[in-house]
């Protein structure tokens, strides 16, 4: 557990939120093959901590042959290692580890939906990446699973994609939502439309509905996201460099969202 955990960290820095998924440099094929047959020989076996060692390895080589290996660890038995394979493709800037997300969510579709731990986890690494195709998924029957953590993962996954259809999202979230369960997410919704638009209209979803209102036609999102105020930018970024929010963190985010700055 620890050691996933440890895993996460290391290969999701902040830095990488929304940056544009440059190509990887060329992989040594040596390096390629070792890593490849290492993590095929561990998924072979029963050892959980060999399945974590490898993804982490992996973790490091972008290459697609390396992508498809971890991408079987999705079909692993053990949650972590489900949970560090996801992880570790979310954190791959690359297409093909996108795209191997993006078809665990498609071929699964239902059963991530009743997984409460993982299914926010799988919404959170597909955002990630930032790619507007991913809009669609991280709209679509948001009233499948109503905890917290999976609609957090939309409304800030939402906002790592720079697209004026993310500030569309946003206000289609907080309709199907509704007004009077609005409370608990707003922190949310309000960092996220900060961070897409650049303005903060505070914590009350009536003033934000009366920007949209005003704005709907018009709103742009720059390539490059203006500066937060340090609490709410500190927040995202906390998001964002941690895996799955422990109840004690959602909890604590639930109760002290960011004062006006």
């Amino acid at each position: 557990m620890l050691e996933s955990l440890a895993f996460v960290v290391l290969c999701l820095p902040v830095a990488l939120q929304g940056e544009k998924k440059d190509a990887p440099p060329p992989q040594d094929p040596q390096r390629v093959a070792a890593v490849v047959k290492e993590l095929e020989t561990a998924f072979a076996g029963k050892s959980e901590s060999e399945k974590l060692s490898a993804i982490r390895k992996g973790a490091e080589v972008r290459d697609p042959k390396v992508i498809s290996a971890i991408a079987k660890g999705i079909n692993e038995n053990e949650p972590e290692v489900k949970r560090a394979a996801i992880t570790a493709l979310g954190g791959m800037r690359h297409e093909e580890a996108l795209a191997a997300l993006t078809s665990a969510y498609k071929r699964d579709e239902m059963k991530w939906k009743k997984d409460e731990a993982l299914f926010p986890v799988l919404l959170k690494e597909i955002a990630r990446h930032g790619d507007p195709s991913s809009i669609e998924i991280l709209l679509k029957d948001p009233a499948s699973q109503k905890t917290y953590p999976a609609i957090q993962a939309r409304i800030l996954g939402l906002a790592n994609i720079r697209s004026p259809k993310s500030v569309a999202g946003e206000f289609e979230l907080m309709n199907l939502v509704g007004m009077r369960q609005l409370d608990p997410y707003m922190n949310d919704f309000r960092t996220a439309l900060t961070r897409l638009t650049g303005q903060d209209q505070g914590p009350s979803p009536e003033m934000w509905q009366k920007w949209w209102t005003s704005n709907r036609e018009k709103v742009e999102v720059a390539r490059e996201p203006k500066p937060m105020g340090e609490l709410m930018q500190k927040f995202w970024d906390n998001y964002w460099s941690s895996g799955a929010e422990s109840p004690a963190k959602e909890a604590a985010s639930k109760k002290e969202p960011p004062k006006k700055e």
